[in-house]
């Protein structure tokens, strides 16, 4: 019975914003407690927010194609080193250009997002960092430090990963028009016991994968020298 009225109340219509706005989630499975459904549209994605998906989709991209062109001003030297550093500039102002388009359409189409920040200003912190790493990546290109540059994109990806989950937490799916009907952290989780088995299975495994990586870093460490063993 409990199956039953999770996966009829989830039948009902939703409009998630950034995924699948129009669209109707349908139980797939479930446990006591908590769902884990499948998002179907069977409607036009003719709303407001209908390409919110795209347009973050693309500022990923942006932001990404910004760091690995950074990455990689770090890791080469001579002619391939000058010939990336010219992605540089072009990568930074299209990321810039997507992160201030994505900006507003949250502002505008998804005024939820800043409500958590106007309940508690000390959260504004991320933003403005968010902004000042962002703002101090063409300085440290421009002053020829990469690694400062690459260090402040990596702050730029976890303040705006932190900023995202600020304004979405708890909910994971955000549901129109009632937002009793969305998926939060809370009614999608695993039960209990599933959590406890997962925990102890990354204690476990997390070392081991932070060791791995630790000792491919260290072994990779440096500039790639092309020559004639390259390949």
């Amino acid at each position: 019975k409990g199956l039953h009225d999770d996966q009829a109340r989830l039948r009902r219509q939703h409009h998630v914003a950034g995924q699948d706005p129009g669209g109707q989630v349908v139980a797939s499975a479930s446990e006591a407690g908590g769902v884990v459904t499948n998002g179907m549209s069977q409607f036009t994605r003719g709303q407001a927010n209908a390409n919110s998906a795209l347009l973050v989709g693309v500022t990923v991209v942006a932001l990404f194609m910004m760091h690995g062109a950074i990455y990689l001003v770090m890791k080469t030297e001579g002619p391939l080193n000058e010939r990336v550093r010219g992605w540089v500039r072009p990568a930074i102002i299209f990321f810039i250009v997507t992160y201030v388009l994505t900006t507003f359409a949250t502002l505008l189409y998804l005024p939820q997002m800043a409500e958590p920040f106007r309940l508690n200003p000390a959260l504004f912190l991320v933003p403005v960092a968010s902004v000042l790493a962002i703002a101090n990546i063409p300085r440290e290109i421009y002053r020829g430090r990469p690694l400062f540059a690459f260090l402040s994109s990596s702050a730029a990806i976890v303040s705006l990963l932190a900023l995202f989950a600020i304004g979405m937490f708890p909910e994971l799916i955000h549901s129109r028009p009632d937002a009793a009907n969305g998926m939060t952290a809370f009614n999608a989780s695993s039960s209990f016991k599933t959590l406890k088995v997962m925990l102890i299975m990354a204690v476990i495994g997390m070392p081991m994968v932070l060791s791995y990586t630790f000792h491919i870093y260290r072994i990779f460490r440096g500039r790639v020298k092309l020559d004639s063993m390259s390949y």
